[in-house]
């Protein structure tokens, strides 16, 4: 059985290492694909058909909301569920309404056991079907 598939879209490459490393010291045996932008982002989704998208708020050209959009609207990546995470203030603005359109929030910094807990119920999920 191929390894779910966890894609990050988030300008940050440093955290992207984090994560990988995160998610294998955690135990969860899958795969990250990593896109530094939104519209990278839009088409690995299409293309990998990932379990879980954990999707910044905040990035440089197309952001988090426009890219989660985007993703919604596609009938080959609308289903998949999608993690925000973001260090902006959640209870405003597009923030706010970009989490009410996603599947969990994890605000940054991330809390790593945190992050670990979300992406196995979406990939685990998957494993058992």
């Amino acid at each position: 059985m191929a390894l779910p598939i966890v894609l990050l879209i988030d300008d940050d490459a440093f955290l992207a290492t984090l994560i990988q490393v995160t998610l294998e010291r955690g135990g969860l045996n899958c795969r990250l694909q990593y896109a530094n932008n939104g519209p990278l982002g839009l088409e690995l989704a299409e293309y990998h058909q990932p379990q879980v998208i954990l999707l910044d708020f905040q990035m440089p050209g197309m952001d988090g909301w426009e890219t989660l959009m985007h993703l919604r609207t596609n009938p080959k990546t609308a289903l998949i569920p999608v993690v925000t995470i973001s260090g902006a203030i959640a209870s405003r603005g597009r923030c706010a309404e970009m989490i009410a359109a996603s599947n969990a929030y994890l605000p940054k910094p991330l809390n790593f056991e945190k992050l670990c807990e979300v992406v196995a119920q979406f990939t685990v999920t998957h494993e058992t079907k």
